[in-house]
């Protein structure tokens, strides 16, 4: 993405314009999308991408992305959710979803953090803890 240096500074303030503390505040980028697509300031289709991207990286990294292999009760995915914020010592939203590659356990995603507490994670490990071994018996 190309993206001029004044066209940049204006999807930073956009983005900084977005936030309450240091959260996204969702009625703040309405008002933000509304004031730039009134003010239509020049290069608006780089600002708006410049400015998507950078919403998309803070979400990414306040939002704890939880898989598991049955629906979770509420009780447990509040519960987790409060060891990760406690855990990575920020106030995480929390999505999640049901996937049943996972066999059983969850998944989690934070940012580019991944714990992986599935049995389809685990058995990915040792297949890959058995191919190292053979590779090196080959050597």
């Amino acid at each position: 993405m190309n993206i001029s240096k004044d066209e940049l500074k204006i999807a930073k303030l956009s983005f900084k314009a977005s936030l309450t503390g240091d959260k996204i505040d969702p009625r703040k980028v309405g008002d933000v999308t509304r004031l730039l697509l009134k003010q239509k300031p020049k290069g608006l289709l780089s600002v708006f991408k410049g400015y998507v991207k950078l919403l998309r990286n803070k979400y990414k990294y306040q939002t704890a992305f939880v898989e598991s292999a049955i629906n979770l009760p509420k009780s447990d995915l509040a519960q987790i959710l409060r060891n990760l914020s406690k855990s990575f010592k920020s106030d995480l939203n929390l999505e999640s979803k049901i996937n049943p590659d996972l066999l059983a356990g969850i998944k989690i995603k934070i940012g580019d953090t991944v714990l992986d507490y599935s049995i389809a994670g685990q058995l990915q490990n040792l297949r890959t803890s058995l191919v190292e071994a053979r590779r090196e018996d080959f050597l």
